[in-house]
């Protein structure tokens, strides 16, 4: 499967072609449709971000909004939100054809909500909402 690849702490993203994840118990197997990146993305490729960076190389993306593939808790095909998890910064996240994350991030989507519009309601929407209420 081709993936984005931090080769180097600072360096940009490269498309490789990795291994497909394989999930454990109680983590879900999607396909990202939509990542978006923010800061903590940038900062933890440049190796600035506090909380530090994976070992390299590795797949960014701390969000994103798939389809699920494999579950326990929700039937393929189901569309979702993921964040956290340590996605991204942890170990591989969502910049990939295929990612696995923990079924208790898992959020489902409605399906009048555009893969765009519900990507961009995670990080950078909530950081433009608190401001504001």
């Amino acid at each position: 499967m081709r993936a984005a690849r931090i080769k180097e702490l600072g360096q940009a993203p490269v498309l490789e072609e990795i291994e497909e994840p394989t999930r454990d118990e109680g983590r879900a197997l999607i396909a990202p449709t939509a990542v978006p990146l923010n800061p903590i993305d940038i900062a933890t490729s440049r190796g600035t971000f506090y909380g530090s960076s994976p070992p390299t190389p590795y797949t960014p993306g701390s969000e994103g909004v798939g389809v699920v593939l494999e579950a326990e808790s929700l039937p393929a095909g189901t569309r979702v939100y993921v964040s956290g998890d340590g996605l991204g910064r942890q170990r591989d996240g969502t910049l990939a054809e295929c990612a696995v994350v923990g079924e208790d991030i898992l959020t489902a989507v409605p399906d009048e909500i555009s893969d765009e519009l519900a990507g961009a309601c995670g990080t950078a929407g909530m950081s433009g909402w608190l401001p504001i209420v």
